[in-house]
């Protein structure tokens, strides 16, 4: 009987023992850096969350993590409809964080992090992203469109922390991306973009051809304009012949004129009294010498 008290002790002994360890073990609790913690004991939220650093708490709480920080969540190929009612794909980043000191309400609203997460920001976020942009796009095409995009983060924004801000949570930033038009856009705007190519082709064919013609028609003035000289030319050179033969003919006529017999007779007699460069000759012939002597 001894023996059985004695490791009947023993075990109580080293159950206490284990209870102490986890009593002091669980009396501890560490926040980390942009982080909050907010207790609860038998279900009764604690007032007061736990800011960065070690703590002394109550070992029988427990206790949710909030984050103060940033985090972003994404949603992939969000079907964003515009006023004409077709459909745009597209992926859409929300970056917000819990707000310190309302961590309470959080907790005392929603429970846990997760739980205000899906239930608040999950839910809320898709649907005012398609309200928005039904708002602001009047064509699915709009969403292609930096301005309508810009507007559209910077409404989302206002409106989600109008919401979660009373709830302990804000939102820093909405983007957009990876935007895909609906497929019959798509289609149309490949047709009208073909289109409008095969417009610009004809257009430069027809320039090209306008351009020929003006060379062509050029090049026939520029003949036309050469052949003309060249008769010009001509015409003056033939009228500049026919003016010297009629001069020329002019002159021989007044040459005529101005010979009579009288003239030809003059000159006939100028022939005659020209000397030869020889002596005169006498009746005694050519032959006899004559010597003339002059009286002194």
């Amino acid at each position: 009987m001894f023996q059985n008290l004695t490791i009947t002790k023993l075990v109580s002994a080293a159950v206490v023992t284990v209870l102490a360890v986890v009593i002091g073990f669980n009396s501890f609790t560490s926040v980390g850096v942009g982080k909050e913690k907010v207790g609860a004991t038998f279900g009764k939220v604690h007032s007061e969350a736990l800011t960065s650093g070690v703590h002394l708490v109550n070992p029988l709480a427990d206790f949710e993590r909030y984050d103060l920080q940033e985090m972003t969540y994404s949603w992939d190929n969000l079907g964003v409809p515009a006023q004409d009612n077709l459909k745009t794909s597209m992926d859409v980043a929300v970056t917000g964080h819990f707000l310190p000191g309302m961590t309470v309400q959080v907790r005392n609203d929603q429970g846990s992090a997760k739980g205000f997460m899906s239930n608040q920001v999950k839910r809320r976020v898709p649907a005012m992203i398609v309200e928005v942009g039904k708002e602001l796009a009047k064509t699915s095409q709009d969403f292609y469109g930096e301005t309508t995009l810009a507007r559209m983060e910077t409404s989302i924004i206002d409106r989600l922390n109008k919401e979660l801000n009373q709830r302990g949570y804000h939102i820093t930033a909405v983007k957009f991306s990876d935007i895909n038009l609906p497929q019959v856009v798509t289609s149309a705007v490949i047709k009208t973009k073909q289109r409008t190519e095969e417009v610009n082709r004809q257009e430069a064919d027809l320039k090209i051809a306008d351009l020929k013609a003006q060379e062509k028609t050029a090049a026939a003035k520029a003949a036309d304009a050469s052949a003309a000289f060249n008769a010009s030319a001509k015409k003056k050179a033939a009228d500049a012949e026919l003016y010297r033969v009629q001069k020329e003919a002019e002159g021989n006529k007044a040459l005529a004129r101005s010979v009579t017999p009288a003239l030809i007779k003059l000159k006939q007699a100028e022939a005659q009294l020209k000397w030869d460069g020889r002596m005169p000759t006498t009746v005694m012939g050519e032959s006899a010498n004559v010597l003339m002597s002059m009286g002194k």
